[in-house]
Order: C-alpha cells, then sequence, then structure tokens
C-alpha cells in the first residue's frame, strides 16, 4: 500500500512525498518504524487492472466525478496494489485500487 502526499496533478517522481506502508495488527513506535492508522470517512474508490503506466485514466476519472459532484479532496491518496509484479509479470494484471478521501457537499 502506499500514500501519495501530494495531488495527482501535482505528482512528480523525482520529488514526491510518499509513505510505503504494510498492512498490520500491531502498534509500533520506533524510530524509522511506527504505526498509523488510516482514518475512516466517506472515500471515492476505484478498482484499475492494468500498468502503471496509465493509471493517471483512474486518477483523472475519480478527478472528474469529484468535480462533477461538488465533493472535495479532503486528505493523501491511498493505493492499495491487490496484484503486482510479486504475482504476475503481465503489467497488464496488475490491479489496484485507488482510495482518496473525500467532503460532501
Amino acid at each position: 500500500m502506499t500514500i501519495f502526499h501530494q495531488s495527482y496533478s501535482d505528482y512528480d517522481p523525482d520529488d514526491s512525498d510518499i509513505k510505503v506502508c504494510l498492512p498490520i495488527n500491531a502498534e509500533y513506535n520506533l524510530e524509522a518504524y511506527y504505526t498509523r492508522l488510516i482514518e475512516g470517512g466517506i472515500y471515492m474508490s476505484t478498482i484499475f487492472i492494468g500498468s502503471y503506466d496509465s493509471i493517471g485514466n483512474a486518477y483523472i476519472a475519480l478527478m472528474k466525478w469529484a468535480k462533477q459532484n461538488s465533493y472535495s479532496i479532503i486528505g493523501p491518496t491511498v493505493e492499495r496494489y491487490n496484484r503486482d509484479s510479486r504475482e504476475t509479470d503481465n503489467q497488464a494484471e496488475y490491479i489496484t485500487e485507488i482510495c482518496i478521501p473525500i467532503a460532501s457537499p
């Protein structure tokens, strides 16, 4: 799982604030590692199937939907990797869930 702390339109792979995460059921507070609770709430989400090279289309669709329905984005994006390079060499088979917290109009 990855948390992106900037908007999709501002994403710069060479200069980004990104957290790489693993879901766990224990609490840690070490210098290099710590746990963080991802708050519940209202999220818009989609399941994207395919290469990360074209995942931007899923973000564009989500942003368009939010704008058309007067929702505002209120937090960082979370990507959950349901199938990735650990399970297949075929990028067309990657399955990524994109979750973005929103506030109702």
